[in-house]
C-alpha cells in the first residue's frame, strides 16, 4: 500500500458511471455527493478513507475497488483548487498487471475476473458519470 496525492494523473475509474450511494464500508447508505461536501467543510478528510485498490495497467492506476470513493475524491479536487501546502493524500493498493504476484492462485484469479468486470469505462477511465437517482 502506498499514498499519493489525490492529483495523481495515473488515476482511472474502471466503471463508466458510479452510483450516487454507497452500499458499504464506513459510508454505506451515504450519498458519493455528500462526501464531497464533507470534504468541502473539513469533516473528514482523504486521508482517512479505506484505501482504493487499482489495477497498474498500461501506465494507469485502475481503481477497482473504490470508484465511488475516487469520484468524489476528484470532485473535491475539482471544486477546491490548487492547494497552497501538500495536496491531501490517499492510500491505494495497486496491483500490477498480470498480478502474478498475489496468491493464492485461487485468489489471483479472482481478482483477475473482478478487475475485467469492473472494466466499463468508454473514456479510457479519465472520468466516471455519476448516476442521477432521486432520493
Amino acid at each position: 500500500m502506498n499514498w499519493y496525492a489525490i492529483d495523481e494523473p495515473r488515476f482511472r475509474a474502471s466503471h463508466d458511471k458510479v452510483s450516487p450511494r454507497f452500499t458499504h464500508g464506513a459510508h454505506a447508505g451515504m450519498y458519493v455527493a455528500d462526501l464531497v461536501e464533507s470534504f468541502m467543510r473539513d469533516e473528514e478528510r482523504p486521508e482517512g478513507l479505506t484505501p482504493l485498490v487499482a489495477a497498474g495497467w498500461r501506465g494507469g492506476l485502475y481503481v477497482v475497488f473504490g470508484n465511488r470513493r475516487l469520484w468524489a475524491l476528484q470532485q473535491y479536487k475539482d471544486r477546491h483548487g490548487p492547494w497552497t501546502g501538500r495536496t491531501p493524500q490517499i492510500r491505494v493498493i495497486v496491483h500490477e498487471f498480470p498480478f502474478s504476484h498475489i496468491e493464492p492462485e485461487k485468489l489471483r484469479h479472482s481478482f483477475q475476473l473482478k478487475a475485467l468486470d469492473a472494466m466499463s469505462s468508454v473514456n479510457g477511465g479519465l472520468r466516471a458519470v455519476l448516476q442521477h437517482w432521486r432520493r
